[in-house]
């Protein structure tokens, strides 16, 4: 190996052997995120995005944080005996090369001890841990109350 190669860190040297042309993206992508405003008095709401794994690795959100609540987790909602349930998932399983939807009545992220109401207009910073890719920041648009059905906070747990 000639002697400039040797001081080329290794990431630089992948990097660069992965330029040859078009290809898949190779990253965490967080597109479309968005809640729905919530009224005052209210300390919890809905989160919903699209999450695109353009890796080769199967990953999984493992950790999610805001500045805008206390915690932050992942729900799914589902049928029992005719009434509409939601209730607390592990780690979100992301496989590689698939995308998967978070969205109203289904798999969604509930905000937990809102700081502040939610305000249609406003943005807040979302940061999604990555068992693989590490950290992802999103940002999550505030939309007005027609944005979705189903995305009312007061679901039975």
């Amino acid at each position: 190996m000639q002697t400039w190669l040797k001081t080329i860190p290794v990431a630089t040297l992948i990097t660069l052997a992965g330029c040859g042309g078009p290809s898949a993206p190779s990253s965490i992508e967080v597109s479309e995120a968005w809640s729905p405003e919530t009224p005052p008095g209210v300390s919890v709401a809905a989160g919903y995005m699209t999450i695109r794994n353009g890796t080769a690795a199967d990953d999984a959100i493992i950790a999610m944080e805001s500045p805008v609540a206390a915690g932050v987790e992942t729900h799914a909602m589902t049928m029992e005996d005719g009434m509409m349930r939601m209730r607390k998932i592990g780690n979100l399983e992301v496989p590689a090369g698939e995308t998967v939807e978070l969205k109203p009545g289904e798999t969604h992220l509930m905000l937990i001890g809102l700081q502040d109401p939610l305000v249609a207009g406003a943005r807040y910073p979302l940061t999604l841990t990555f068992k693989v890719a590490g950290k992802v920041q999103a940002e999550v648009e505030v939309r007005g109350s027609g944005a979705a059905k189903d995305d009312h906070p007061d679901h039975q747990h």
